[in-house]
């Protein structure tokens, strides 16, 4: 298994259930239930993870040094987490959030009490290199597109675009013989998509509330 994994740190709540050369599964423990999350590598330095918790709550322990840039996709449910400062961001059904795993750690809340998804994470160091000595010309700026999205410190957060929900609809029914050679299609997809996409006009800010805000709603 890639080395990516190893210098991540899941937190005591999370074991490891098995592990293959390119995949890897784990599951969380949390007194209001559990979840699974499926890590397979894509190419050095980058992995996307299948994300199936069935909770109300848990406490996330994730701690990294690396320099990330990861995309989540939610396909059900709904999360909600401190973005810093006591502000919350949340993620429903059809959004895609884009961060460094800044603010990753702590309260994670599961409103509907369960959440599917899809996670999609860059070490930047090896993933920049690695992507175009894979694909040859390939035109996307790993360092540029986490400018782009992660200026701010808070995710950044699109809701509901058409297109993002063709693109991971594909990953959640990929057959077994094709998986490893799809999921690399499928994120170089994204990452032209990303690049690609004029942020006025196609985006809408998503708020952020404040603790007192989510406990009287």
């Amino acid at each position: 298994m890639s080395e990516i994994f190893e210098q991540m740190n899941y937190g005591l709540n999370v074991q490891g259930i098995v592990e293959t050369d390119d995949c890897k599964v784990m599951r969380l423990n949390d007194s209001s239930g559990d979840g699974t999350m499926t890590l397979y590598q894509v190419f050095p330095g980058v992995f996307l993870m299948y994300n199936d918790f069935h909770m109300k709550q848990c406490v996330s322990g994730f701690q990294t040094d690396m320099d990330l840039l990861c995309i989540d996709h939610c396909r059900e449910g709904r999360i909600e987490q401190e973005a810093g400062a006591g502000a919350y961001s949340y993620l429903e059904a059809g959004d895609l959030r884009v961060d460094q795993r800044i603010h990753h750690n702590g309260k994670v809340t599961f409103p509907l009490c369960h959440y599917h998804g899809i996670s999609i994470g860059f070490q930047m160091s090896v993933a920049a290199k690695e992507i175009p000595d894979h694909m040859k010309d390939f035109s996307v700026d790993l360092y540029e597109l986490q400018k782009k999205y992660c200026s701010d410190p808070k995710p950044f957060v699109i809701p509901g675009e058409p297109a993002i929900e063709h693109i991971f609809s594909e990953l959640y029914n990929v057959p077994l013989k094709i998986k490893k050679d799809y999921f690399k299609i499928k994120v170089l997809e994204l990452l032209l998509y990303l690049d690609a996409l004029e942020l006025s006009g196609h985006t809408e800010e998503r708020p952020y509330f404040y603790k007192g805000q989510v406990e009287k709603i």
